[in-house]
């Protein structure tokens, strides 16, 4: 005999059957089965990409109360490995995960129901990296210097001065700056003040919440022109 009872998703289900036998004789039998059907764990995922070239990505299991279950448990490495949870709490997040291919599995506290949800992905939000560096200038004073910078991945980017070499901070565009937040960084008329002046660059992408990649710094070094006086006439030197 054959039968195949009606499961419900959310709660185990049990059907009785009657069963009754007539044998040749007109002898009649009668007798009951209970059949249970159990229902696999159900389960929504939610992932969290890696960043800032770090390993914060992260796997989240939701999941309902079963009033038949105390318990579940979840896999990330193909049913190699299961972390136990109570089946009342809802959630359970797997962090601080590399970027990579995460094949799930889910089974009922007892081992019971093994599920697989298949693959899923956390990806890694490409980082900023500064692939050209700003190099050290040498200018005649009132002359221009030009700073430049090549960045991957950014789209946000902010110059920054330091006058010791160890605390900076952010230019703006003015008489003396342009191009304070694009890759190139032009000083304008530049003044023998600025000898020994060190610039940098900041780089950030607006989609992540990492902090900005800073360039290397480059130093402006500033020489005076040479001054030739002859009788009345004075000439002015641009060395090479």
């Amino acid at each position: 005999i054959t039968v195949t009872p009606t499961g419900n998703p959310n709660s185990n289900t049990t059907t009785t059957f009657t069963v009754t036998v007539t044998d040749a004789n007109g002898c009649i039998d009668t007798d009951t089965v209970n059949v249970t059907v159990y229902s696999n764990p159900t389960v929504t995922i939610s992932t969290d990409n890696a960043s800032c070239g770090m390993d914060n990505g992260a796997i989240t299991f939701n999941f309902p109360d079963h009033p038949n279950r105390t318990g579940i448990k979840f896999s990330i490495d193909d049913g190699a490995n299961y972390t136990s949870v109570a089946d009342n709490s809802g959630s359970y997040t797997f962090s601080n995960l590399p970027a990579g291919t995460y094949p799930l599995w889910v089974r009922w506290g007892n081992n019971a129901c093994p599920v697989s949800l298949g693959d899923y992905d956390i990806n890694t939000t490409p980082e900023v990296m500064v692939v050209t560096q700003p190099v050290d200038l040498t200018v005649l004073t009132g002359e221009n210097a030009q700073f430049t910078a090549n960045v991957t991945n950014a789209d946000t980017y902010q110059w920054q001065v330091s006058v010791d070499g160890v605390n900076y901070v952010n230019l703006v565009d003015d008489s003396e700056h342009s191009g304070t937040q694009t890759l190139t960084l032009n000083v304008l008329n530049v003044l023998k003040e600025k000898e020994g002046y060190s610039y940098r660059l900041l780089a950030s992408n607006s989609g992540t919440s990492c902090t900005a990649t800073p360039s290397n710094a480059a130093l402006l070094f500033v020489n005076v022109r040479t001054v030739i006086t002859n009788k009345r006439i004075t000439y002015r030197i641009k060395p090479n």
